[in-house]
């Protein structure tokens, strides 16, 4: 019902493999100055969970109702099954480079349920769909704010291009591993209008 500060020169859960870890208590923060590999991680009751540092889940991540705020740190879930990240309404949310990072490696759809409370609350998830069933590891981060305000500057663009979302977008990342991936980004027609194409910054 506190924080979780792990200062202990170690990853905490290695040696055992199992195991659950519930925040259930109001806003709680994961810190110290090591990381934990949590083998499951469920996020309950009540107020924000924070990541201080970057997170680590071998097994399960558990969402539920919450926001995971991570800031400009990266949740990792290193379970490859499609299940491995569960939610009701809760989301991951981050700024700048952070994100979640998911392991992946089936020819699949796996779900990146990320969003964001600073101002307008959007929930914008991010599907990735591996096109091989190596090892991969693609990450997500939604942004909440103008691109252009983040250095992508939405006037930018190629011709063909007529105009650029003005209130939000994501970054995505490929970490690891050499295979594509389909990308589908789900959004509000009510909320955001409607949309034709993905665009992406490039050089």
């Amino acid at each position: 019902t506190g924080d979780w500060i792990h200062d202990a020169n170690n990853r905490c859960f290695d040696s055992i493999a199992t195991g659950w870890v519930y925040l259930y208590a109001a806003d709680q923060r994961i810190r110290g100055g090591n990381e934990t590999h949590f083998w499951n991680l469920i996020l309950k009751n009540q107020g924000v969970k924070y990541g201080d540092i970057d997170v680590y889940v071998d097994g399960n991540l558990e969402l539920t109702d919450r926001e995971f705020n991570m800031d400009t740190n990266t949740v990792w879930v290193l379970n490859p099954e499609l299940t491995s990240v569960k939610r009701t309404t809760g989301y991951v949310s981050s700024l700048e480079d952070g994100g979640l990072l998911r392991r992946t490696n089936q020819v699949d759809t796996y779900l990146f349920p990320v969003g964001s409370n600073l101002g307008t609350f959007r929930y914008r998830p991010i599907e990735f769909k591996p096109l091989a069933t190596n090892e991969n590891h693609y990450k997500a981060r939604f942004a909440n704010i103008d691109p252009t305000l983040e250095g992508f500057d939405r006037d930018d663009r190629f011709h063909l291009v007529c105009q650029i979302n003005p209130e939000w977008y994501h970054r995505l990342y490929h970490v690891t591993g050499a295979d594509s991936a389909d990308i589908t980004i789900l959004y509000d027609t009510v909320a955001d209008g409607s949309w034709n194409d993905i665009v992406h910054w490039q050089n």
